[in-house]
């Protein structure tokens, strides 16, 4: 078991860094480009990681004796984890518009 949970803890931490290399970027733009998209993309970002930390929290805090609680936890997070990623891309997307109609404008 204790393979599985190293496993498991060092997925995480790569998921992390992921992340956090995708929010230094959102700064990035953010601090460039101040506009709606970016502005969802910031959000977006953070989100994700609140909530994937809230998620990694709960099953250390959880109680294991009671599997429906740990399979309904489990929902929710990825519920939010989605919602996060919708904001997120949706962000991604209403910025890549905006670079393209910058550019049909100017040619």
């Amino acid at each position: 078991m204790e393979d599985l949970s190293v496993g498991f803890y060092l997925g995480f931490i790569v998921f992390v860094i992921a992340r956090l290399l995708i929010l230094i970027a959102c700064i990035f733009l953010v601090s460039r480009y101040k506009s709606t998209a970016t502005y969802l993309m910031l959000g977006g970002i953070i989100l994700s990681i609140l909530f994937s930390m809230g998620g990694q929290l709960s099953h250390i805090l959880m109680n294991y004796n009671d599997p429906e609680k740990i399979v309904q936890a489990q929902g929710v997070i990825t519920l939010l984890n989605g919602l996060a990623e919708v904001i997120l891309g949706a962000g991604i997307l209403l910025f890549v518009i905006q670079i393209i109609k910058k550019k049909q404008i100017s040619n």
